[in-house]
Parts: C-alpha cells; sequence; structure tokens
C-alpha cells in the first residue's frame, strides 16, 4: 500500500505468476460435454459498484470510506486500485481483496492532509482519481476531493462546511456563486410584508428563522409572489443554474456575515463572534483578496422595523457590514448560494 500516492499507483492486489500465466495463455476455460472449448469470461463479469460517485473531504478533517461492493454474479478477480492526484499530505488504505464474492464489499479509508486538491478561488480544480478495477470487472472510478473554505465546488465557493456527516459519505456545506446577478433588481416587486422571514421571525409551521435560513426565506417570498415579473432578487437566486444546479437561495442576512464590527451584538453578532461562524464575510471577505464583492447585496431577511418597506443588506469593504434598505426604491445584486449534501 502507498502511503503517499501522489502520482505513483497504488497497488492493492498484486496478482500470482501462476494466475497472469493462465490468464495469459487463455487458460482457466473448461471442455463442454460435445468437446468444444469453454472460455471463462463466458459468465457475467462482476459489477463494481461504489457508494458514492465523488467523495468530498476537508482539509485535515475526517478520514472517510469509499465502499465498494461487487454487485455482480461472478468473483471479481485480481482486483487493482490506482490512485493519482491526490493533494500532498493526503492517503489512502485499502481493505479490498485480491478476490471479492458477489454481494461482499470492501472499503477504501481516505484520509485528507493539509493541503487542498486546489487553492482557494481557483475556478478549475481537478479531483483525485481513484480506479479500481479486475480482470472479469467493469472499470470504476470515483472522483476524490480535499476542499476547504474558499474551494470551488458544486457550482460555487465554499462558505460554510459540516465535518460532522457519516464517514461513509462526503462533508456537507454551502457555497456562494462566484458571481453577482445581474441585472440589480429590487428586493420584491411590491411593497408588502411577507410573512416569516423579518430579522426576528423563528422558525416554524409557517415561518423561517428569517436571521439564518435564507433557503426557507426564498421559498416563502416566491409563494408570496407567485407570478408576474421574475426581475427580482429571490427570484433571481431561484433562476440560477450556475454549475448546472437549480437549487440556489437568496442568503439570509447572517449567512452573509456579521452586524457589527466592534463592541456590542447585532442581529448576527460581532466581527469576534459572529451568529454563524460560517458565513461569506468571515470566510472568504475577510481573510484574504482573492475573493471579489460589491460593495452592497440584498439579502433575503426582511427588517422587522419597517417590514412592507424594507429588507436588509449586506454590505463588503465598507466598515458599517449591514444595513436597511427599501425594497422598491433601491436597485442592488445579489450572491446566491446554495447548500451541498454527501
Amino acid at each position: 500500500m502507498l502511503e503517499h500516492p501522489m502520482t505513483q499507483p497504488l497497488i492493492l492486489t498484486i496478482a500470482t505468476l501462476s494466475a497472469s500465466l493462465l490468464f495469459g495463455c487463455g487458460g482457466g476455460g473448461s471442455t463442454n460435454a460435445d468437446g468444444s472449448s469453454s472460455d471463462a469470461f463466458d459468465a457475467p463479469p462482476a459489477l463494481l459498484v461504489a457508494s458514492t460517485p465523488a467523495l468530498a473531504l476537508a482539509t485535515s478533517g475526517t478520514a472517510r470510506f469509499l465502499k465498494v461492493t461487487n454487485a455482480g454474479v461472478v468473483t471479481a478477480e485480481l482486483l487493482e486500485l490506482r490512485v493519482t492526484g491526490l493533494p500532498s499530505g493526503s492517503t489512502a488504505h485499502s481493505s479490498c481483496p485480491v478476490e471479492l464474492p458477489p454481494d461482499t464489499s470492501c472499503l477504501v479509508l481516505i484520509r485528507p492532509g493539509s493541503r487542498p486538491s486546489a487553492e482557494p478561488a481557483n475556478l478549475t480544480p481537478v479531483p483525485a482519481k481513484l480506479t479500481l478495477r479486475g480482470s472479469n470487472t467493469n472499470v470504476l472510478d470515483v472522483n476524490v476531493s480535499v476542499i476547504t473554505y474558499g474551494s470551488f465546488h458544486q457550482g460555487g465557493f465554499v462558505f460554510a462546511l459540516d465535518d460532522k456527516t457519516a464517514i461513509t459519505g462526503g462533508v456537507s456545506g454551502k457555497v456562494i456563486a462566484t458571481a453577482d446577478t445581474s441585472p440589480a433588481a429590487n428586493w420584491s416587486p411590491t411593497a408588502t410584508e411577507v410573512a416569516g422571514v423579518s430579522d426576528n421571525s423563528l422558525a416554524g409551521a409557517n415561518s423561517c428563522n428569517g436571521a439564518v435560513e435564507g433557503r426557507c426565506n426564498t421559498s416563502r417570498i416566491l409563494a408570496h409572489f407567485p407570478s408576474g415579473e421574475r426581475n427580482f432578487a429571490a427570484a433571481q437566486c431561484a433562476d440560477l443554474r450556475g454549475g448546472g444546479f437549480a437549487d440556489w437561495y437568496l442568503p439570509a442576512l447572517c449567512e452573509m456575515g456579521y452586524t457589527t464590527t466592534g463592541p456590542g451584538n447585532g442581529i448576527c453578532g460581532t466581527k469576534a463572534t459572529p451568529l454563524l461562524p460560517d458565513n461569506v464575510r468571515s470566510r472568504l471577505f475577510d481573510t484574504d483578496g482573492l475573493f471579489h464583492f460589491s460593495n452592497h447585496y440584498w439579502t433575503s431577511t426582511q427588517a422587522s422595523l419597517n417590514p412592507e418597506t424594507d429588507a436588509h443588506r449586506a454590505m463588503f469593504r465598507l466598515e458599517q457590514p449591514t444595513s436597511e434598505g427599501a425594497k422598491l426604491s433601491v436597485l442592488l445584486p445579489a450572491r446566491c448560494a446554495r447548500a451541498f449534501a454527501p
């Protein structure tokens, strides 16, 4: 097994010389009753199936298992695993035997190091590839990505990571779109209150936790304005198809950032102690200059002081990180978000 499979193949099993000679010379067959030959490969092939086609791990995070099952009707023979492209410090170990009988499984353990597959803000990351095959199987390819805050993943830049998911799958989290919506738009098509999406709203049957649940807020906003003009912030996000995904939403105020830079405890906390530690401003904007943001963005959080006319906006490159804006008289872009699952 290879502890550091950066470019060199990791060979899980090595065929014996006799087995190699047997297959290389056409051996392993038998003779039928009529005297004709019968090749062992006439049997249905073994079918290797992975528990997931792609696996994402967090840098220096939880080691995770890839489960490989033989879903065929014959034993998988002469199994071989090759691993290419894992970042330095990440390793792979396997329990897969030389032969894997039908309806049985083996595990490949991937342990992530401190380096991601690609540097933050890189729009063309190349995942590592795990390739498993046998002498009588399909070729099974699984992409493995080691990601961190700012990694480009599933259509956007990662600003939230959950590494507490089951170790038989990948991490979950949230990404922010790589570009603003265009053109700049109003928060809503009319100046009316949308119930259950304000900064003081709490989660319930007909309400969201308005300060933090952007996906819930977006659904309620769209339900309130079900037809007509789609050129408003929440609809622009819902209509986005970035990365081929159709589940984008308008982030809530606290998903975009904190609300105060100094002492005090605003709706979303302070720079030192934000209500949501994983927010766009803290994880992307405050860390370095790789990510470019406009000065103002709509959020899906309505202002509780004037819910009919005002909604919250997040601000970057300004000392004041948030403010309220008039829903109809202010045209702003949005920076849409989506959640990804293991």
